[in-house]
């Protein structure tokens, strides 16, 4: 049976990273055990993520290989770091933010340590999932345990806002160029620095629309793996920005102009199902929440609004039956998901 989630790297790139491996390890030398030592391990090494308790990951098989692989990385963060927060996210937010595959920007990383735009996005990702985990992490949690959390989540956003000054950033026409800003939208809404993530939003909804993601006649010549991840990126848009707008008072820009979602890959289906559910949902009540010709003008009263949330009810419990408990919660406050809906689960 196939795994569920983002794919391992192909033959040939298994191939280039043992290469790189072996020119990392003739150059190692006698810093390897130095790299390896205790201390840095545990530096990467996770804790275990529980349905009371949010903590970081790490695959063994990653560890063992680090002191080879750090040679060269050029951020005072450490890679082992960056991998285990990367494969954090595949496991517990892949769901919620399903338009990064995981495996390629690792493989990525590893091959080509220097490409600015890569290491940006690796670290938005990793201050948006460390700072959303952070902040509906238990309560019981020691407080040091917590702010250290925080703090690390805020490294790794300083690091990618790092990146995206040493490269011109607003020229960049690739997806990464969508992604990065959004990342960072989630981190800057989750430390409440809401005017910094408004205008991160923003930057991705016009890095979106400058691509034509946002036109289904782009698709065409897509490759269908890559299409798969710019149309979800573009409806997590679009969701993302309806529920900003809701929050905050704030106009949107993107409409349902694309096909939504396509549920014909079974292999990820079950991550993915709740994530195309909600979807479904805010195309559903497109132009009742909110004006369709994109103002911020809530469209009906609040007894429409309560009979509105009582008919959806049922179907959004099918969240409750897809998602795990932790990720129905990270759906509501900093994600802009089911801001209006909240009532109902």
């Amino acid at each position: 049976m196939a795994k569920p989630g983002p794919k391992g790297p192909r033959a040939e790139t298994y191939t280039q990273i043992n290469k790189r491996l072996q020119s990392l390890r003739e150059r190692a030398g006698r810093c390897a055990t130095e790299i390896a030592s205790p201390a840095n391990v545990r530096a990467g090494l996770a804790e275990v993520t529980d349905s009371s308790r949010v903590t970081l990951a790490y695959d063994v098989a990653i560890t063992e290989q680090m002191p080879l692989l750090t040679d060269g990385w050029p951020s005072h963060l450490p890679l082992a770091g960056v991998l285990a927060h990367l494969q954090t996210y595949e496991q517990r937010m892949y769901p919620v933010w399903p338009v990064v595959d995981t495996a390629r920007l690792r493989n990525s990383l590893i091959l080509d340590v220097n490409n600015l735009e890569l290491r940006a996005l690796a670290f938005a990702v990793c201050a948006a999932t460390c700072a959303q985990l952070q902040c509906h992490s238990d309560n019981h949690a020691p407080q040091g345990s917590a702010e250290g959390k925080c703090a690390m989540a805020d490294d790794f956003a300083k690091e990618s806002d790092h990146c995206r000054t040493m490269y011109d950033y607003r020229e960049s026409g690739t997806f990464e160029a969508v992604l990065v800003p959004l990342f960072l939208h989630f981190y800057y809404g989750a430390k409440k620095k809401i005017p910094t993530a408004s205008l991160l939003l923003r930057e991705s909804v016009t890095s979106c629309q400058l691509q034509g993601l946002d036109k289904e006649d782009t698709y065409q010549d897509v490759a269908p793996e890559d299409e798969r991840y710019r149309r979800r990126a573009f409806w997590l848009l679009y969701v993302t920005e309806r529920g900003h707008a809701i929050q905050h008072g704030i106009n949107t820009c993107l409409r349902d102009s694309i096909r939504p979602p396509t549920r014909d890959c079974s292999d990820e289906l079950p991550l993915v199902e709740a994530f195309d559910r909600l979807v479904g949902l805010f195309i559903a009540v497109e132009g009742v929440l909110l004006d369709r010709g994109g103002s911020s003008t809530i469209m009906c009263s609040k007894e429409t609004l309560c009979r509105l949330q009582s008919q959806l009810r049922q179907r959004l419990q099918c969240l409750r039956h897809t998602m795990h408990y932790r990720e129905q919660i990270l759906l509501l406050p900093n994600s802009g998901y089911a801001y209006y809906f909240g009532s109902c689960l």
